[in-house]
């Protein structure tokens, strides 16, 4: 919108913010009493950093989770997670993704000072490779999500985004030291817009180029769509 006849090009403002995917069950003690407490603590404190939370079920006669889905199960299988027989990883675990680092978490102690020093060095060392647009329009229960994508840098490895639906203030049973009790439950994974089955979970994004991608879904009734959020993550 510029008068200037010759006006100098201008880079979007992006900030690099790390996602954290954080698999849980509320039927597990130290999901309660650690993985919640720290990832409750690290949205506070980085309120731009997003942070997933995958609800999976337990196996061998362990109560279901009531915030598990079939998609849930599937995006743990992904990322090699209990409770599956041949998994690497239990849960709590963290996966923190950051371009160019990826790096897991088993919770301890010190499971908060590790994101955070993490997310810290993320947000000061890292220059952004792409900027987003997210158009996302609701009709009735229709979901469609418009993004546009701009190389801001020459990236020579293939990048590719993901596109994520969560939802805050959920109400459910957590076991936790003072046993069964009703929790709030924040950024809880509900949906995958790309193609979650067989092995198409992304879309490729070329380098110097502008792109532009559109999802629908129908939302289910059970969600709120006040407290819907959209997280795009580009891996």
């Amino acid at each position: 919108s510029s008068s200037d006849p010759e006006p100098e090009p201008q880079f979007p403002v992006a900030v690099v913010e790390p996602v954290i995917f954080n698999f849980t069950g509320t039927w597990d003690s130290e999901c309660g009493t650690l993985s919640r407490s720290v990832m409750d603590s690290l949205r506070l404190i980085y309120p731009q950093t997003s942070v997933i939370n995958v609800h999976i079920n337990g196996d061998g006669g362990v109560p279901a989770d009531p915030l598990s889905s079939s998609e849930s199960e599937a995006l743990a299988r992904f990322f090699n997670v209990f409770p599956h027989g041949d998994s690497t990883y239990h849960i709590p675990y963290t996966w923190f993704m950051c371009p160019g680092v990826v790096g897991g978490f088993n919770f301890s102690t010190n499971a908060y000072h590790d994101l955070s020093i993490s997310i810290d060095w993320t947000k000061t060392n890292l220059d952004p490779a792409l900027a987003l647009d997210i158009l996302p329009e609701v009709t009735g229960n229709q979901l469609t999500v418009k993004i546009k994508t701009e190389a801001v840098q020459n990236f020579p490895v293939p990048v590719f985004l993901s596109v994520y639906l969560t939802e805050d203030e959920l109400i459910a049973n957590q076991v936790d030291d003072e046993g069964l009790v009703n929790g709030i439950h924040h950024d809880v994974f509900r949906h995958c817009l790309n193609e979650f089955n067989g092995d198409k979970i992304a879309n490729s994004i070329g380098y110097s180029t502008q792109s532009e991608y559109t999802y629908s879904t129908v939302l289910d009734n059970a969600w709120k769509k006040e407290n819907m959020k959209i997280t795009v993550v580009v891996w």
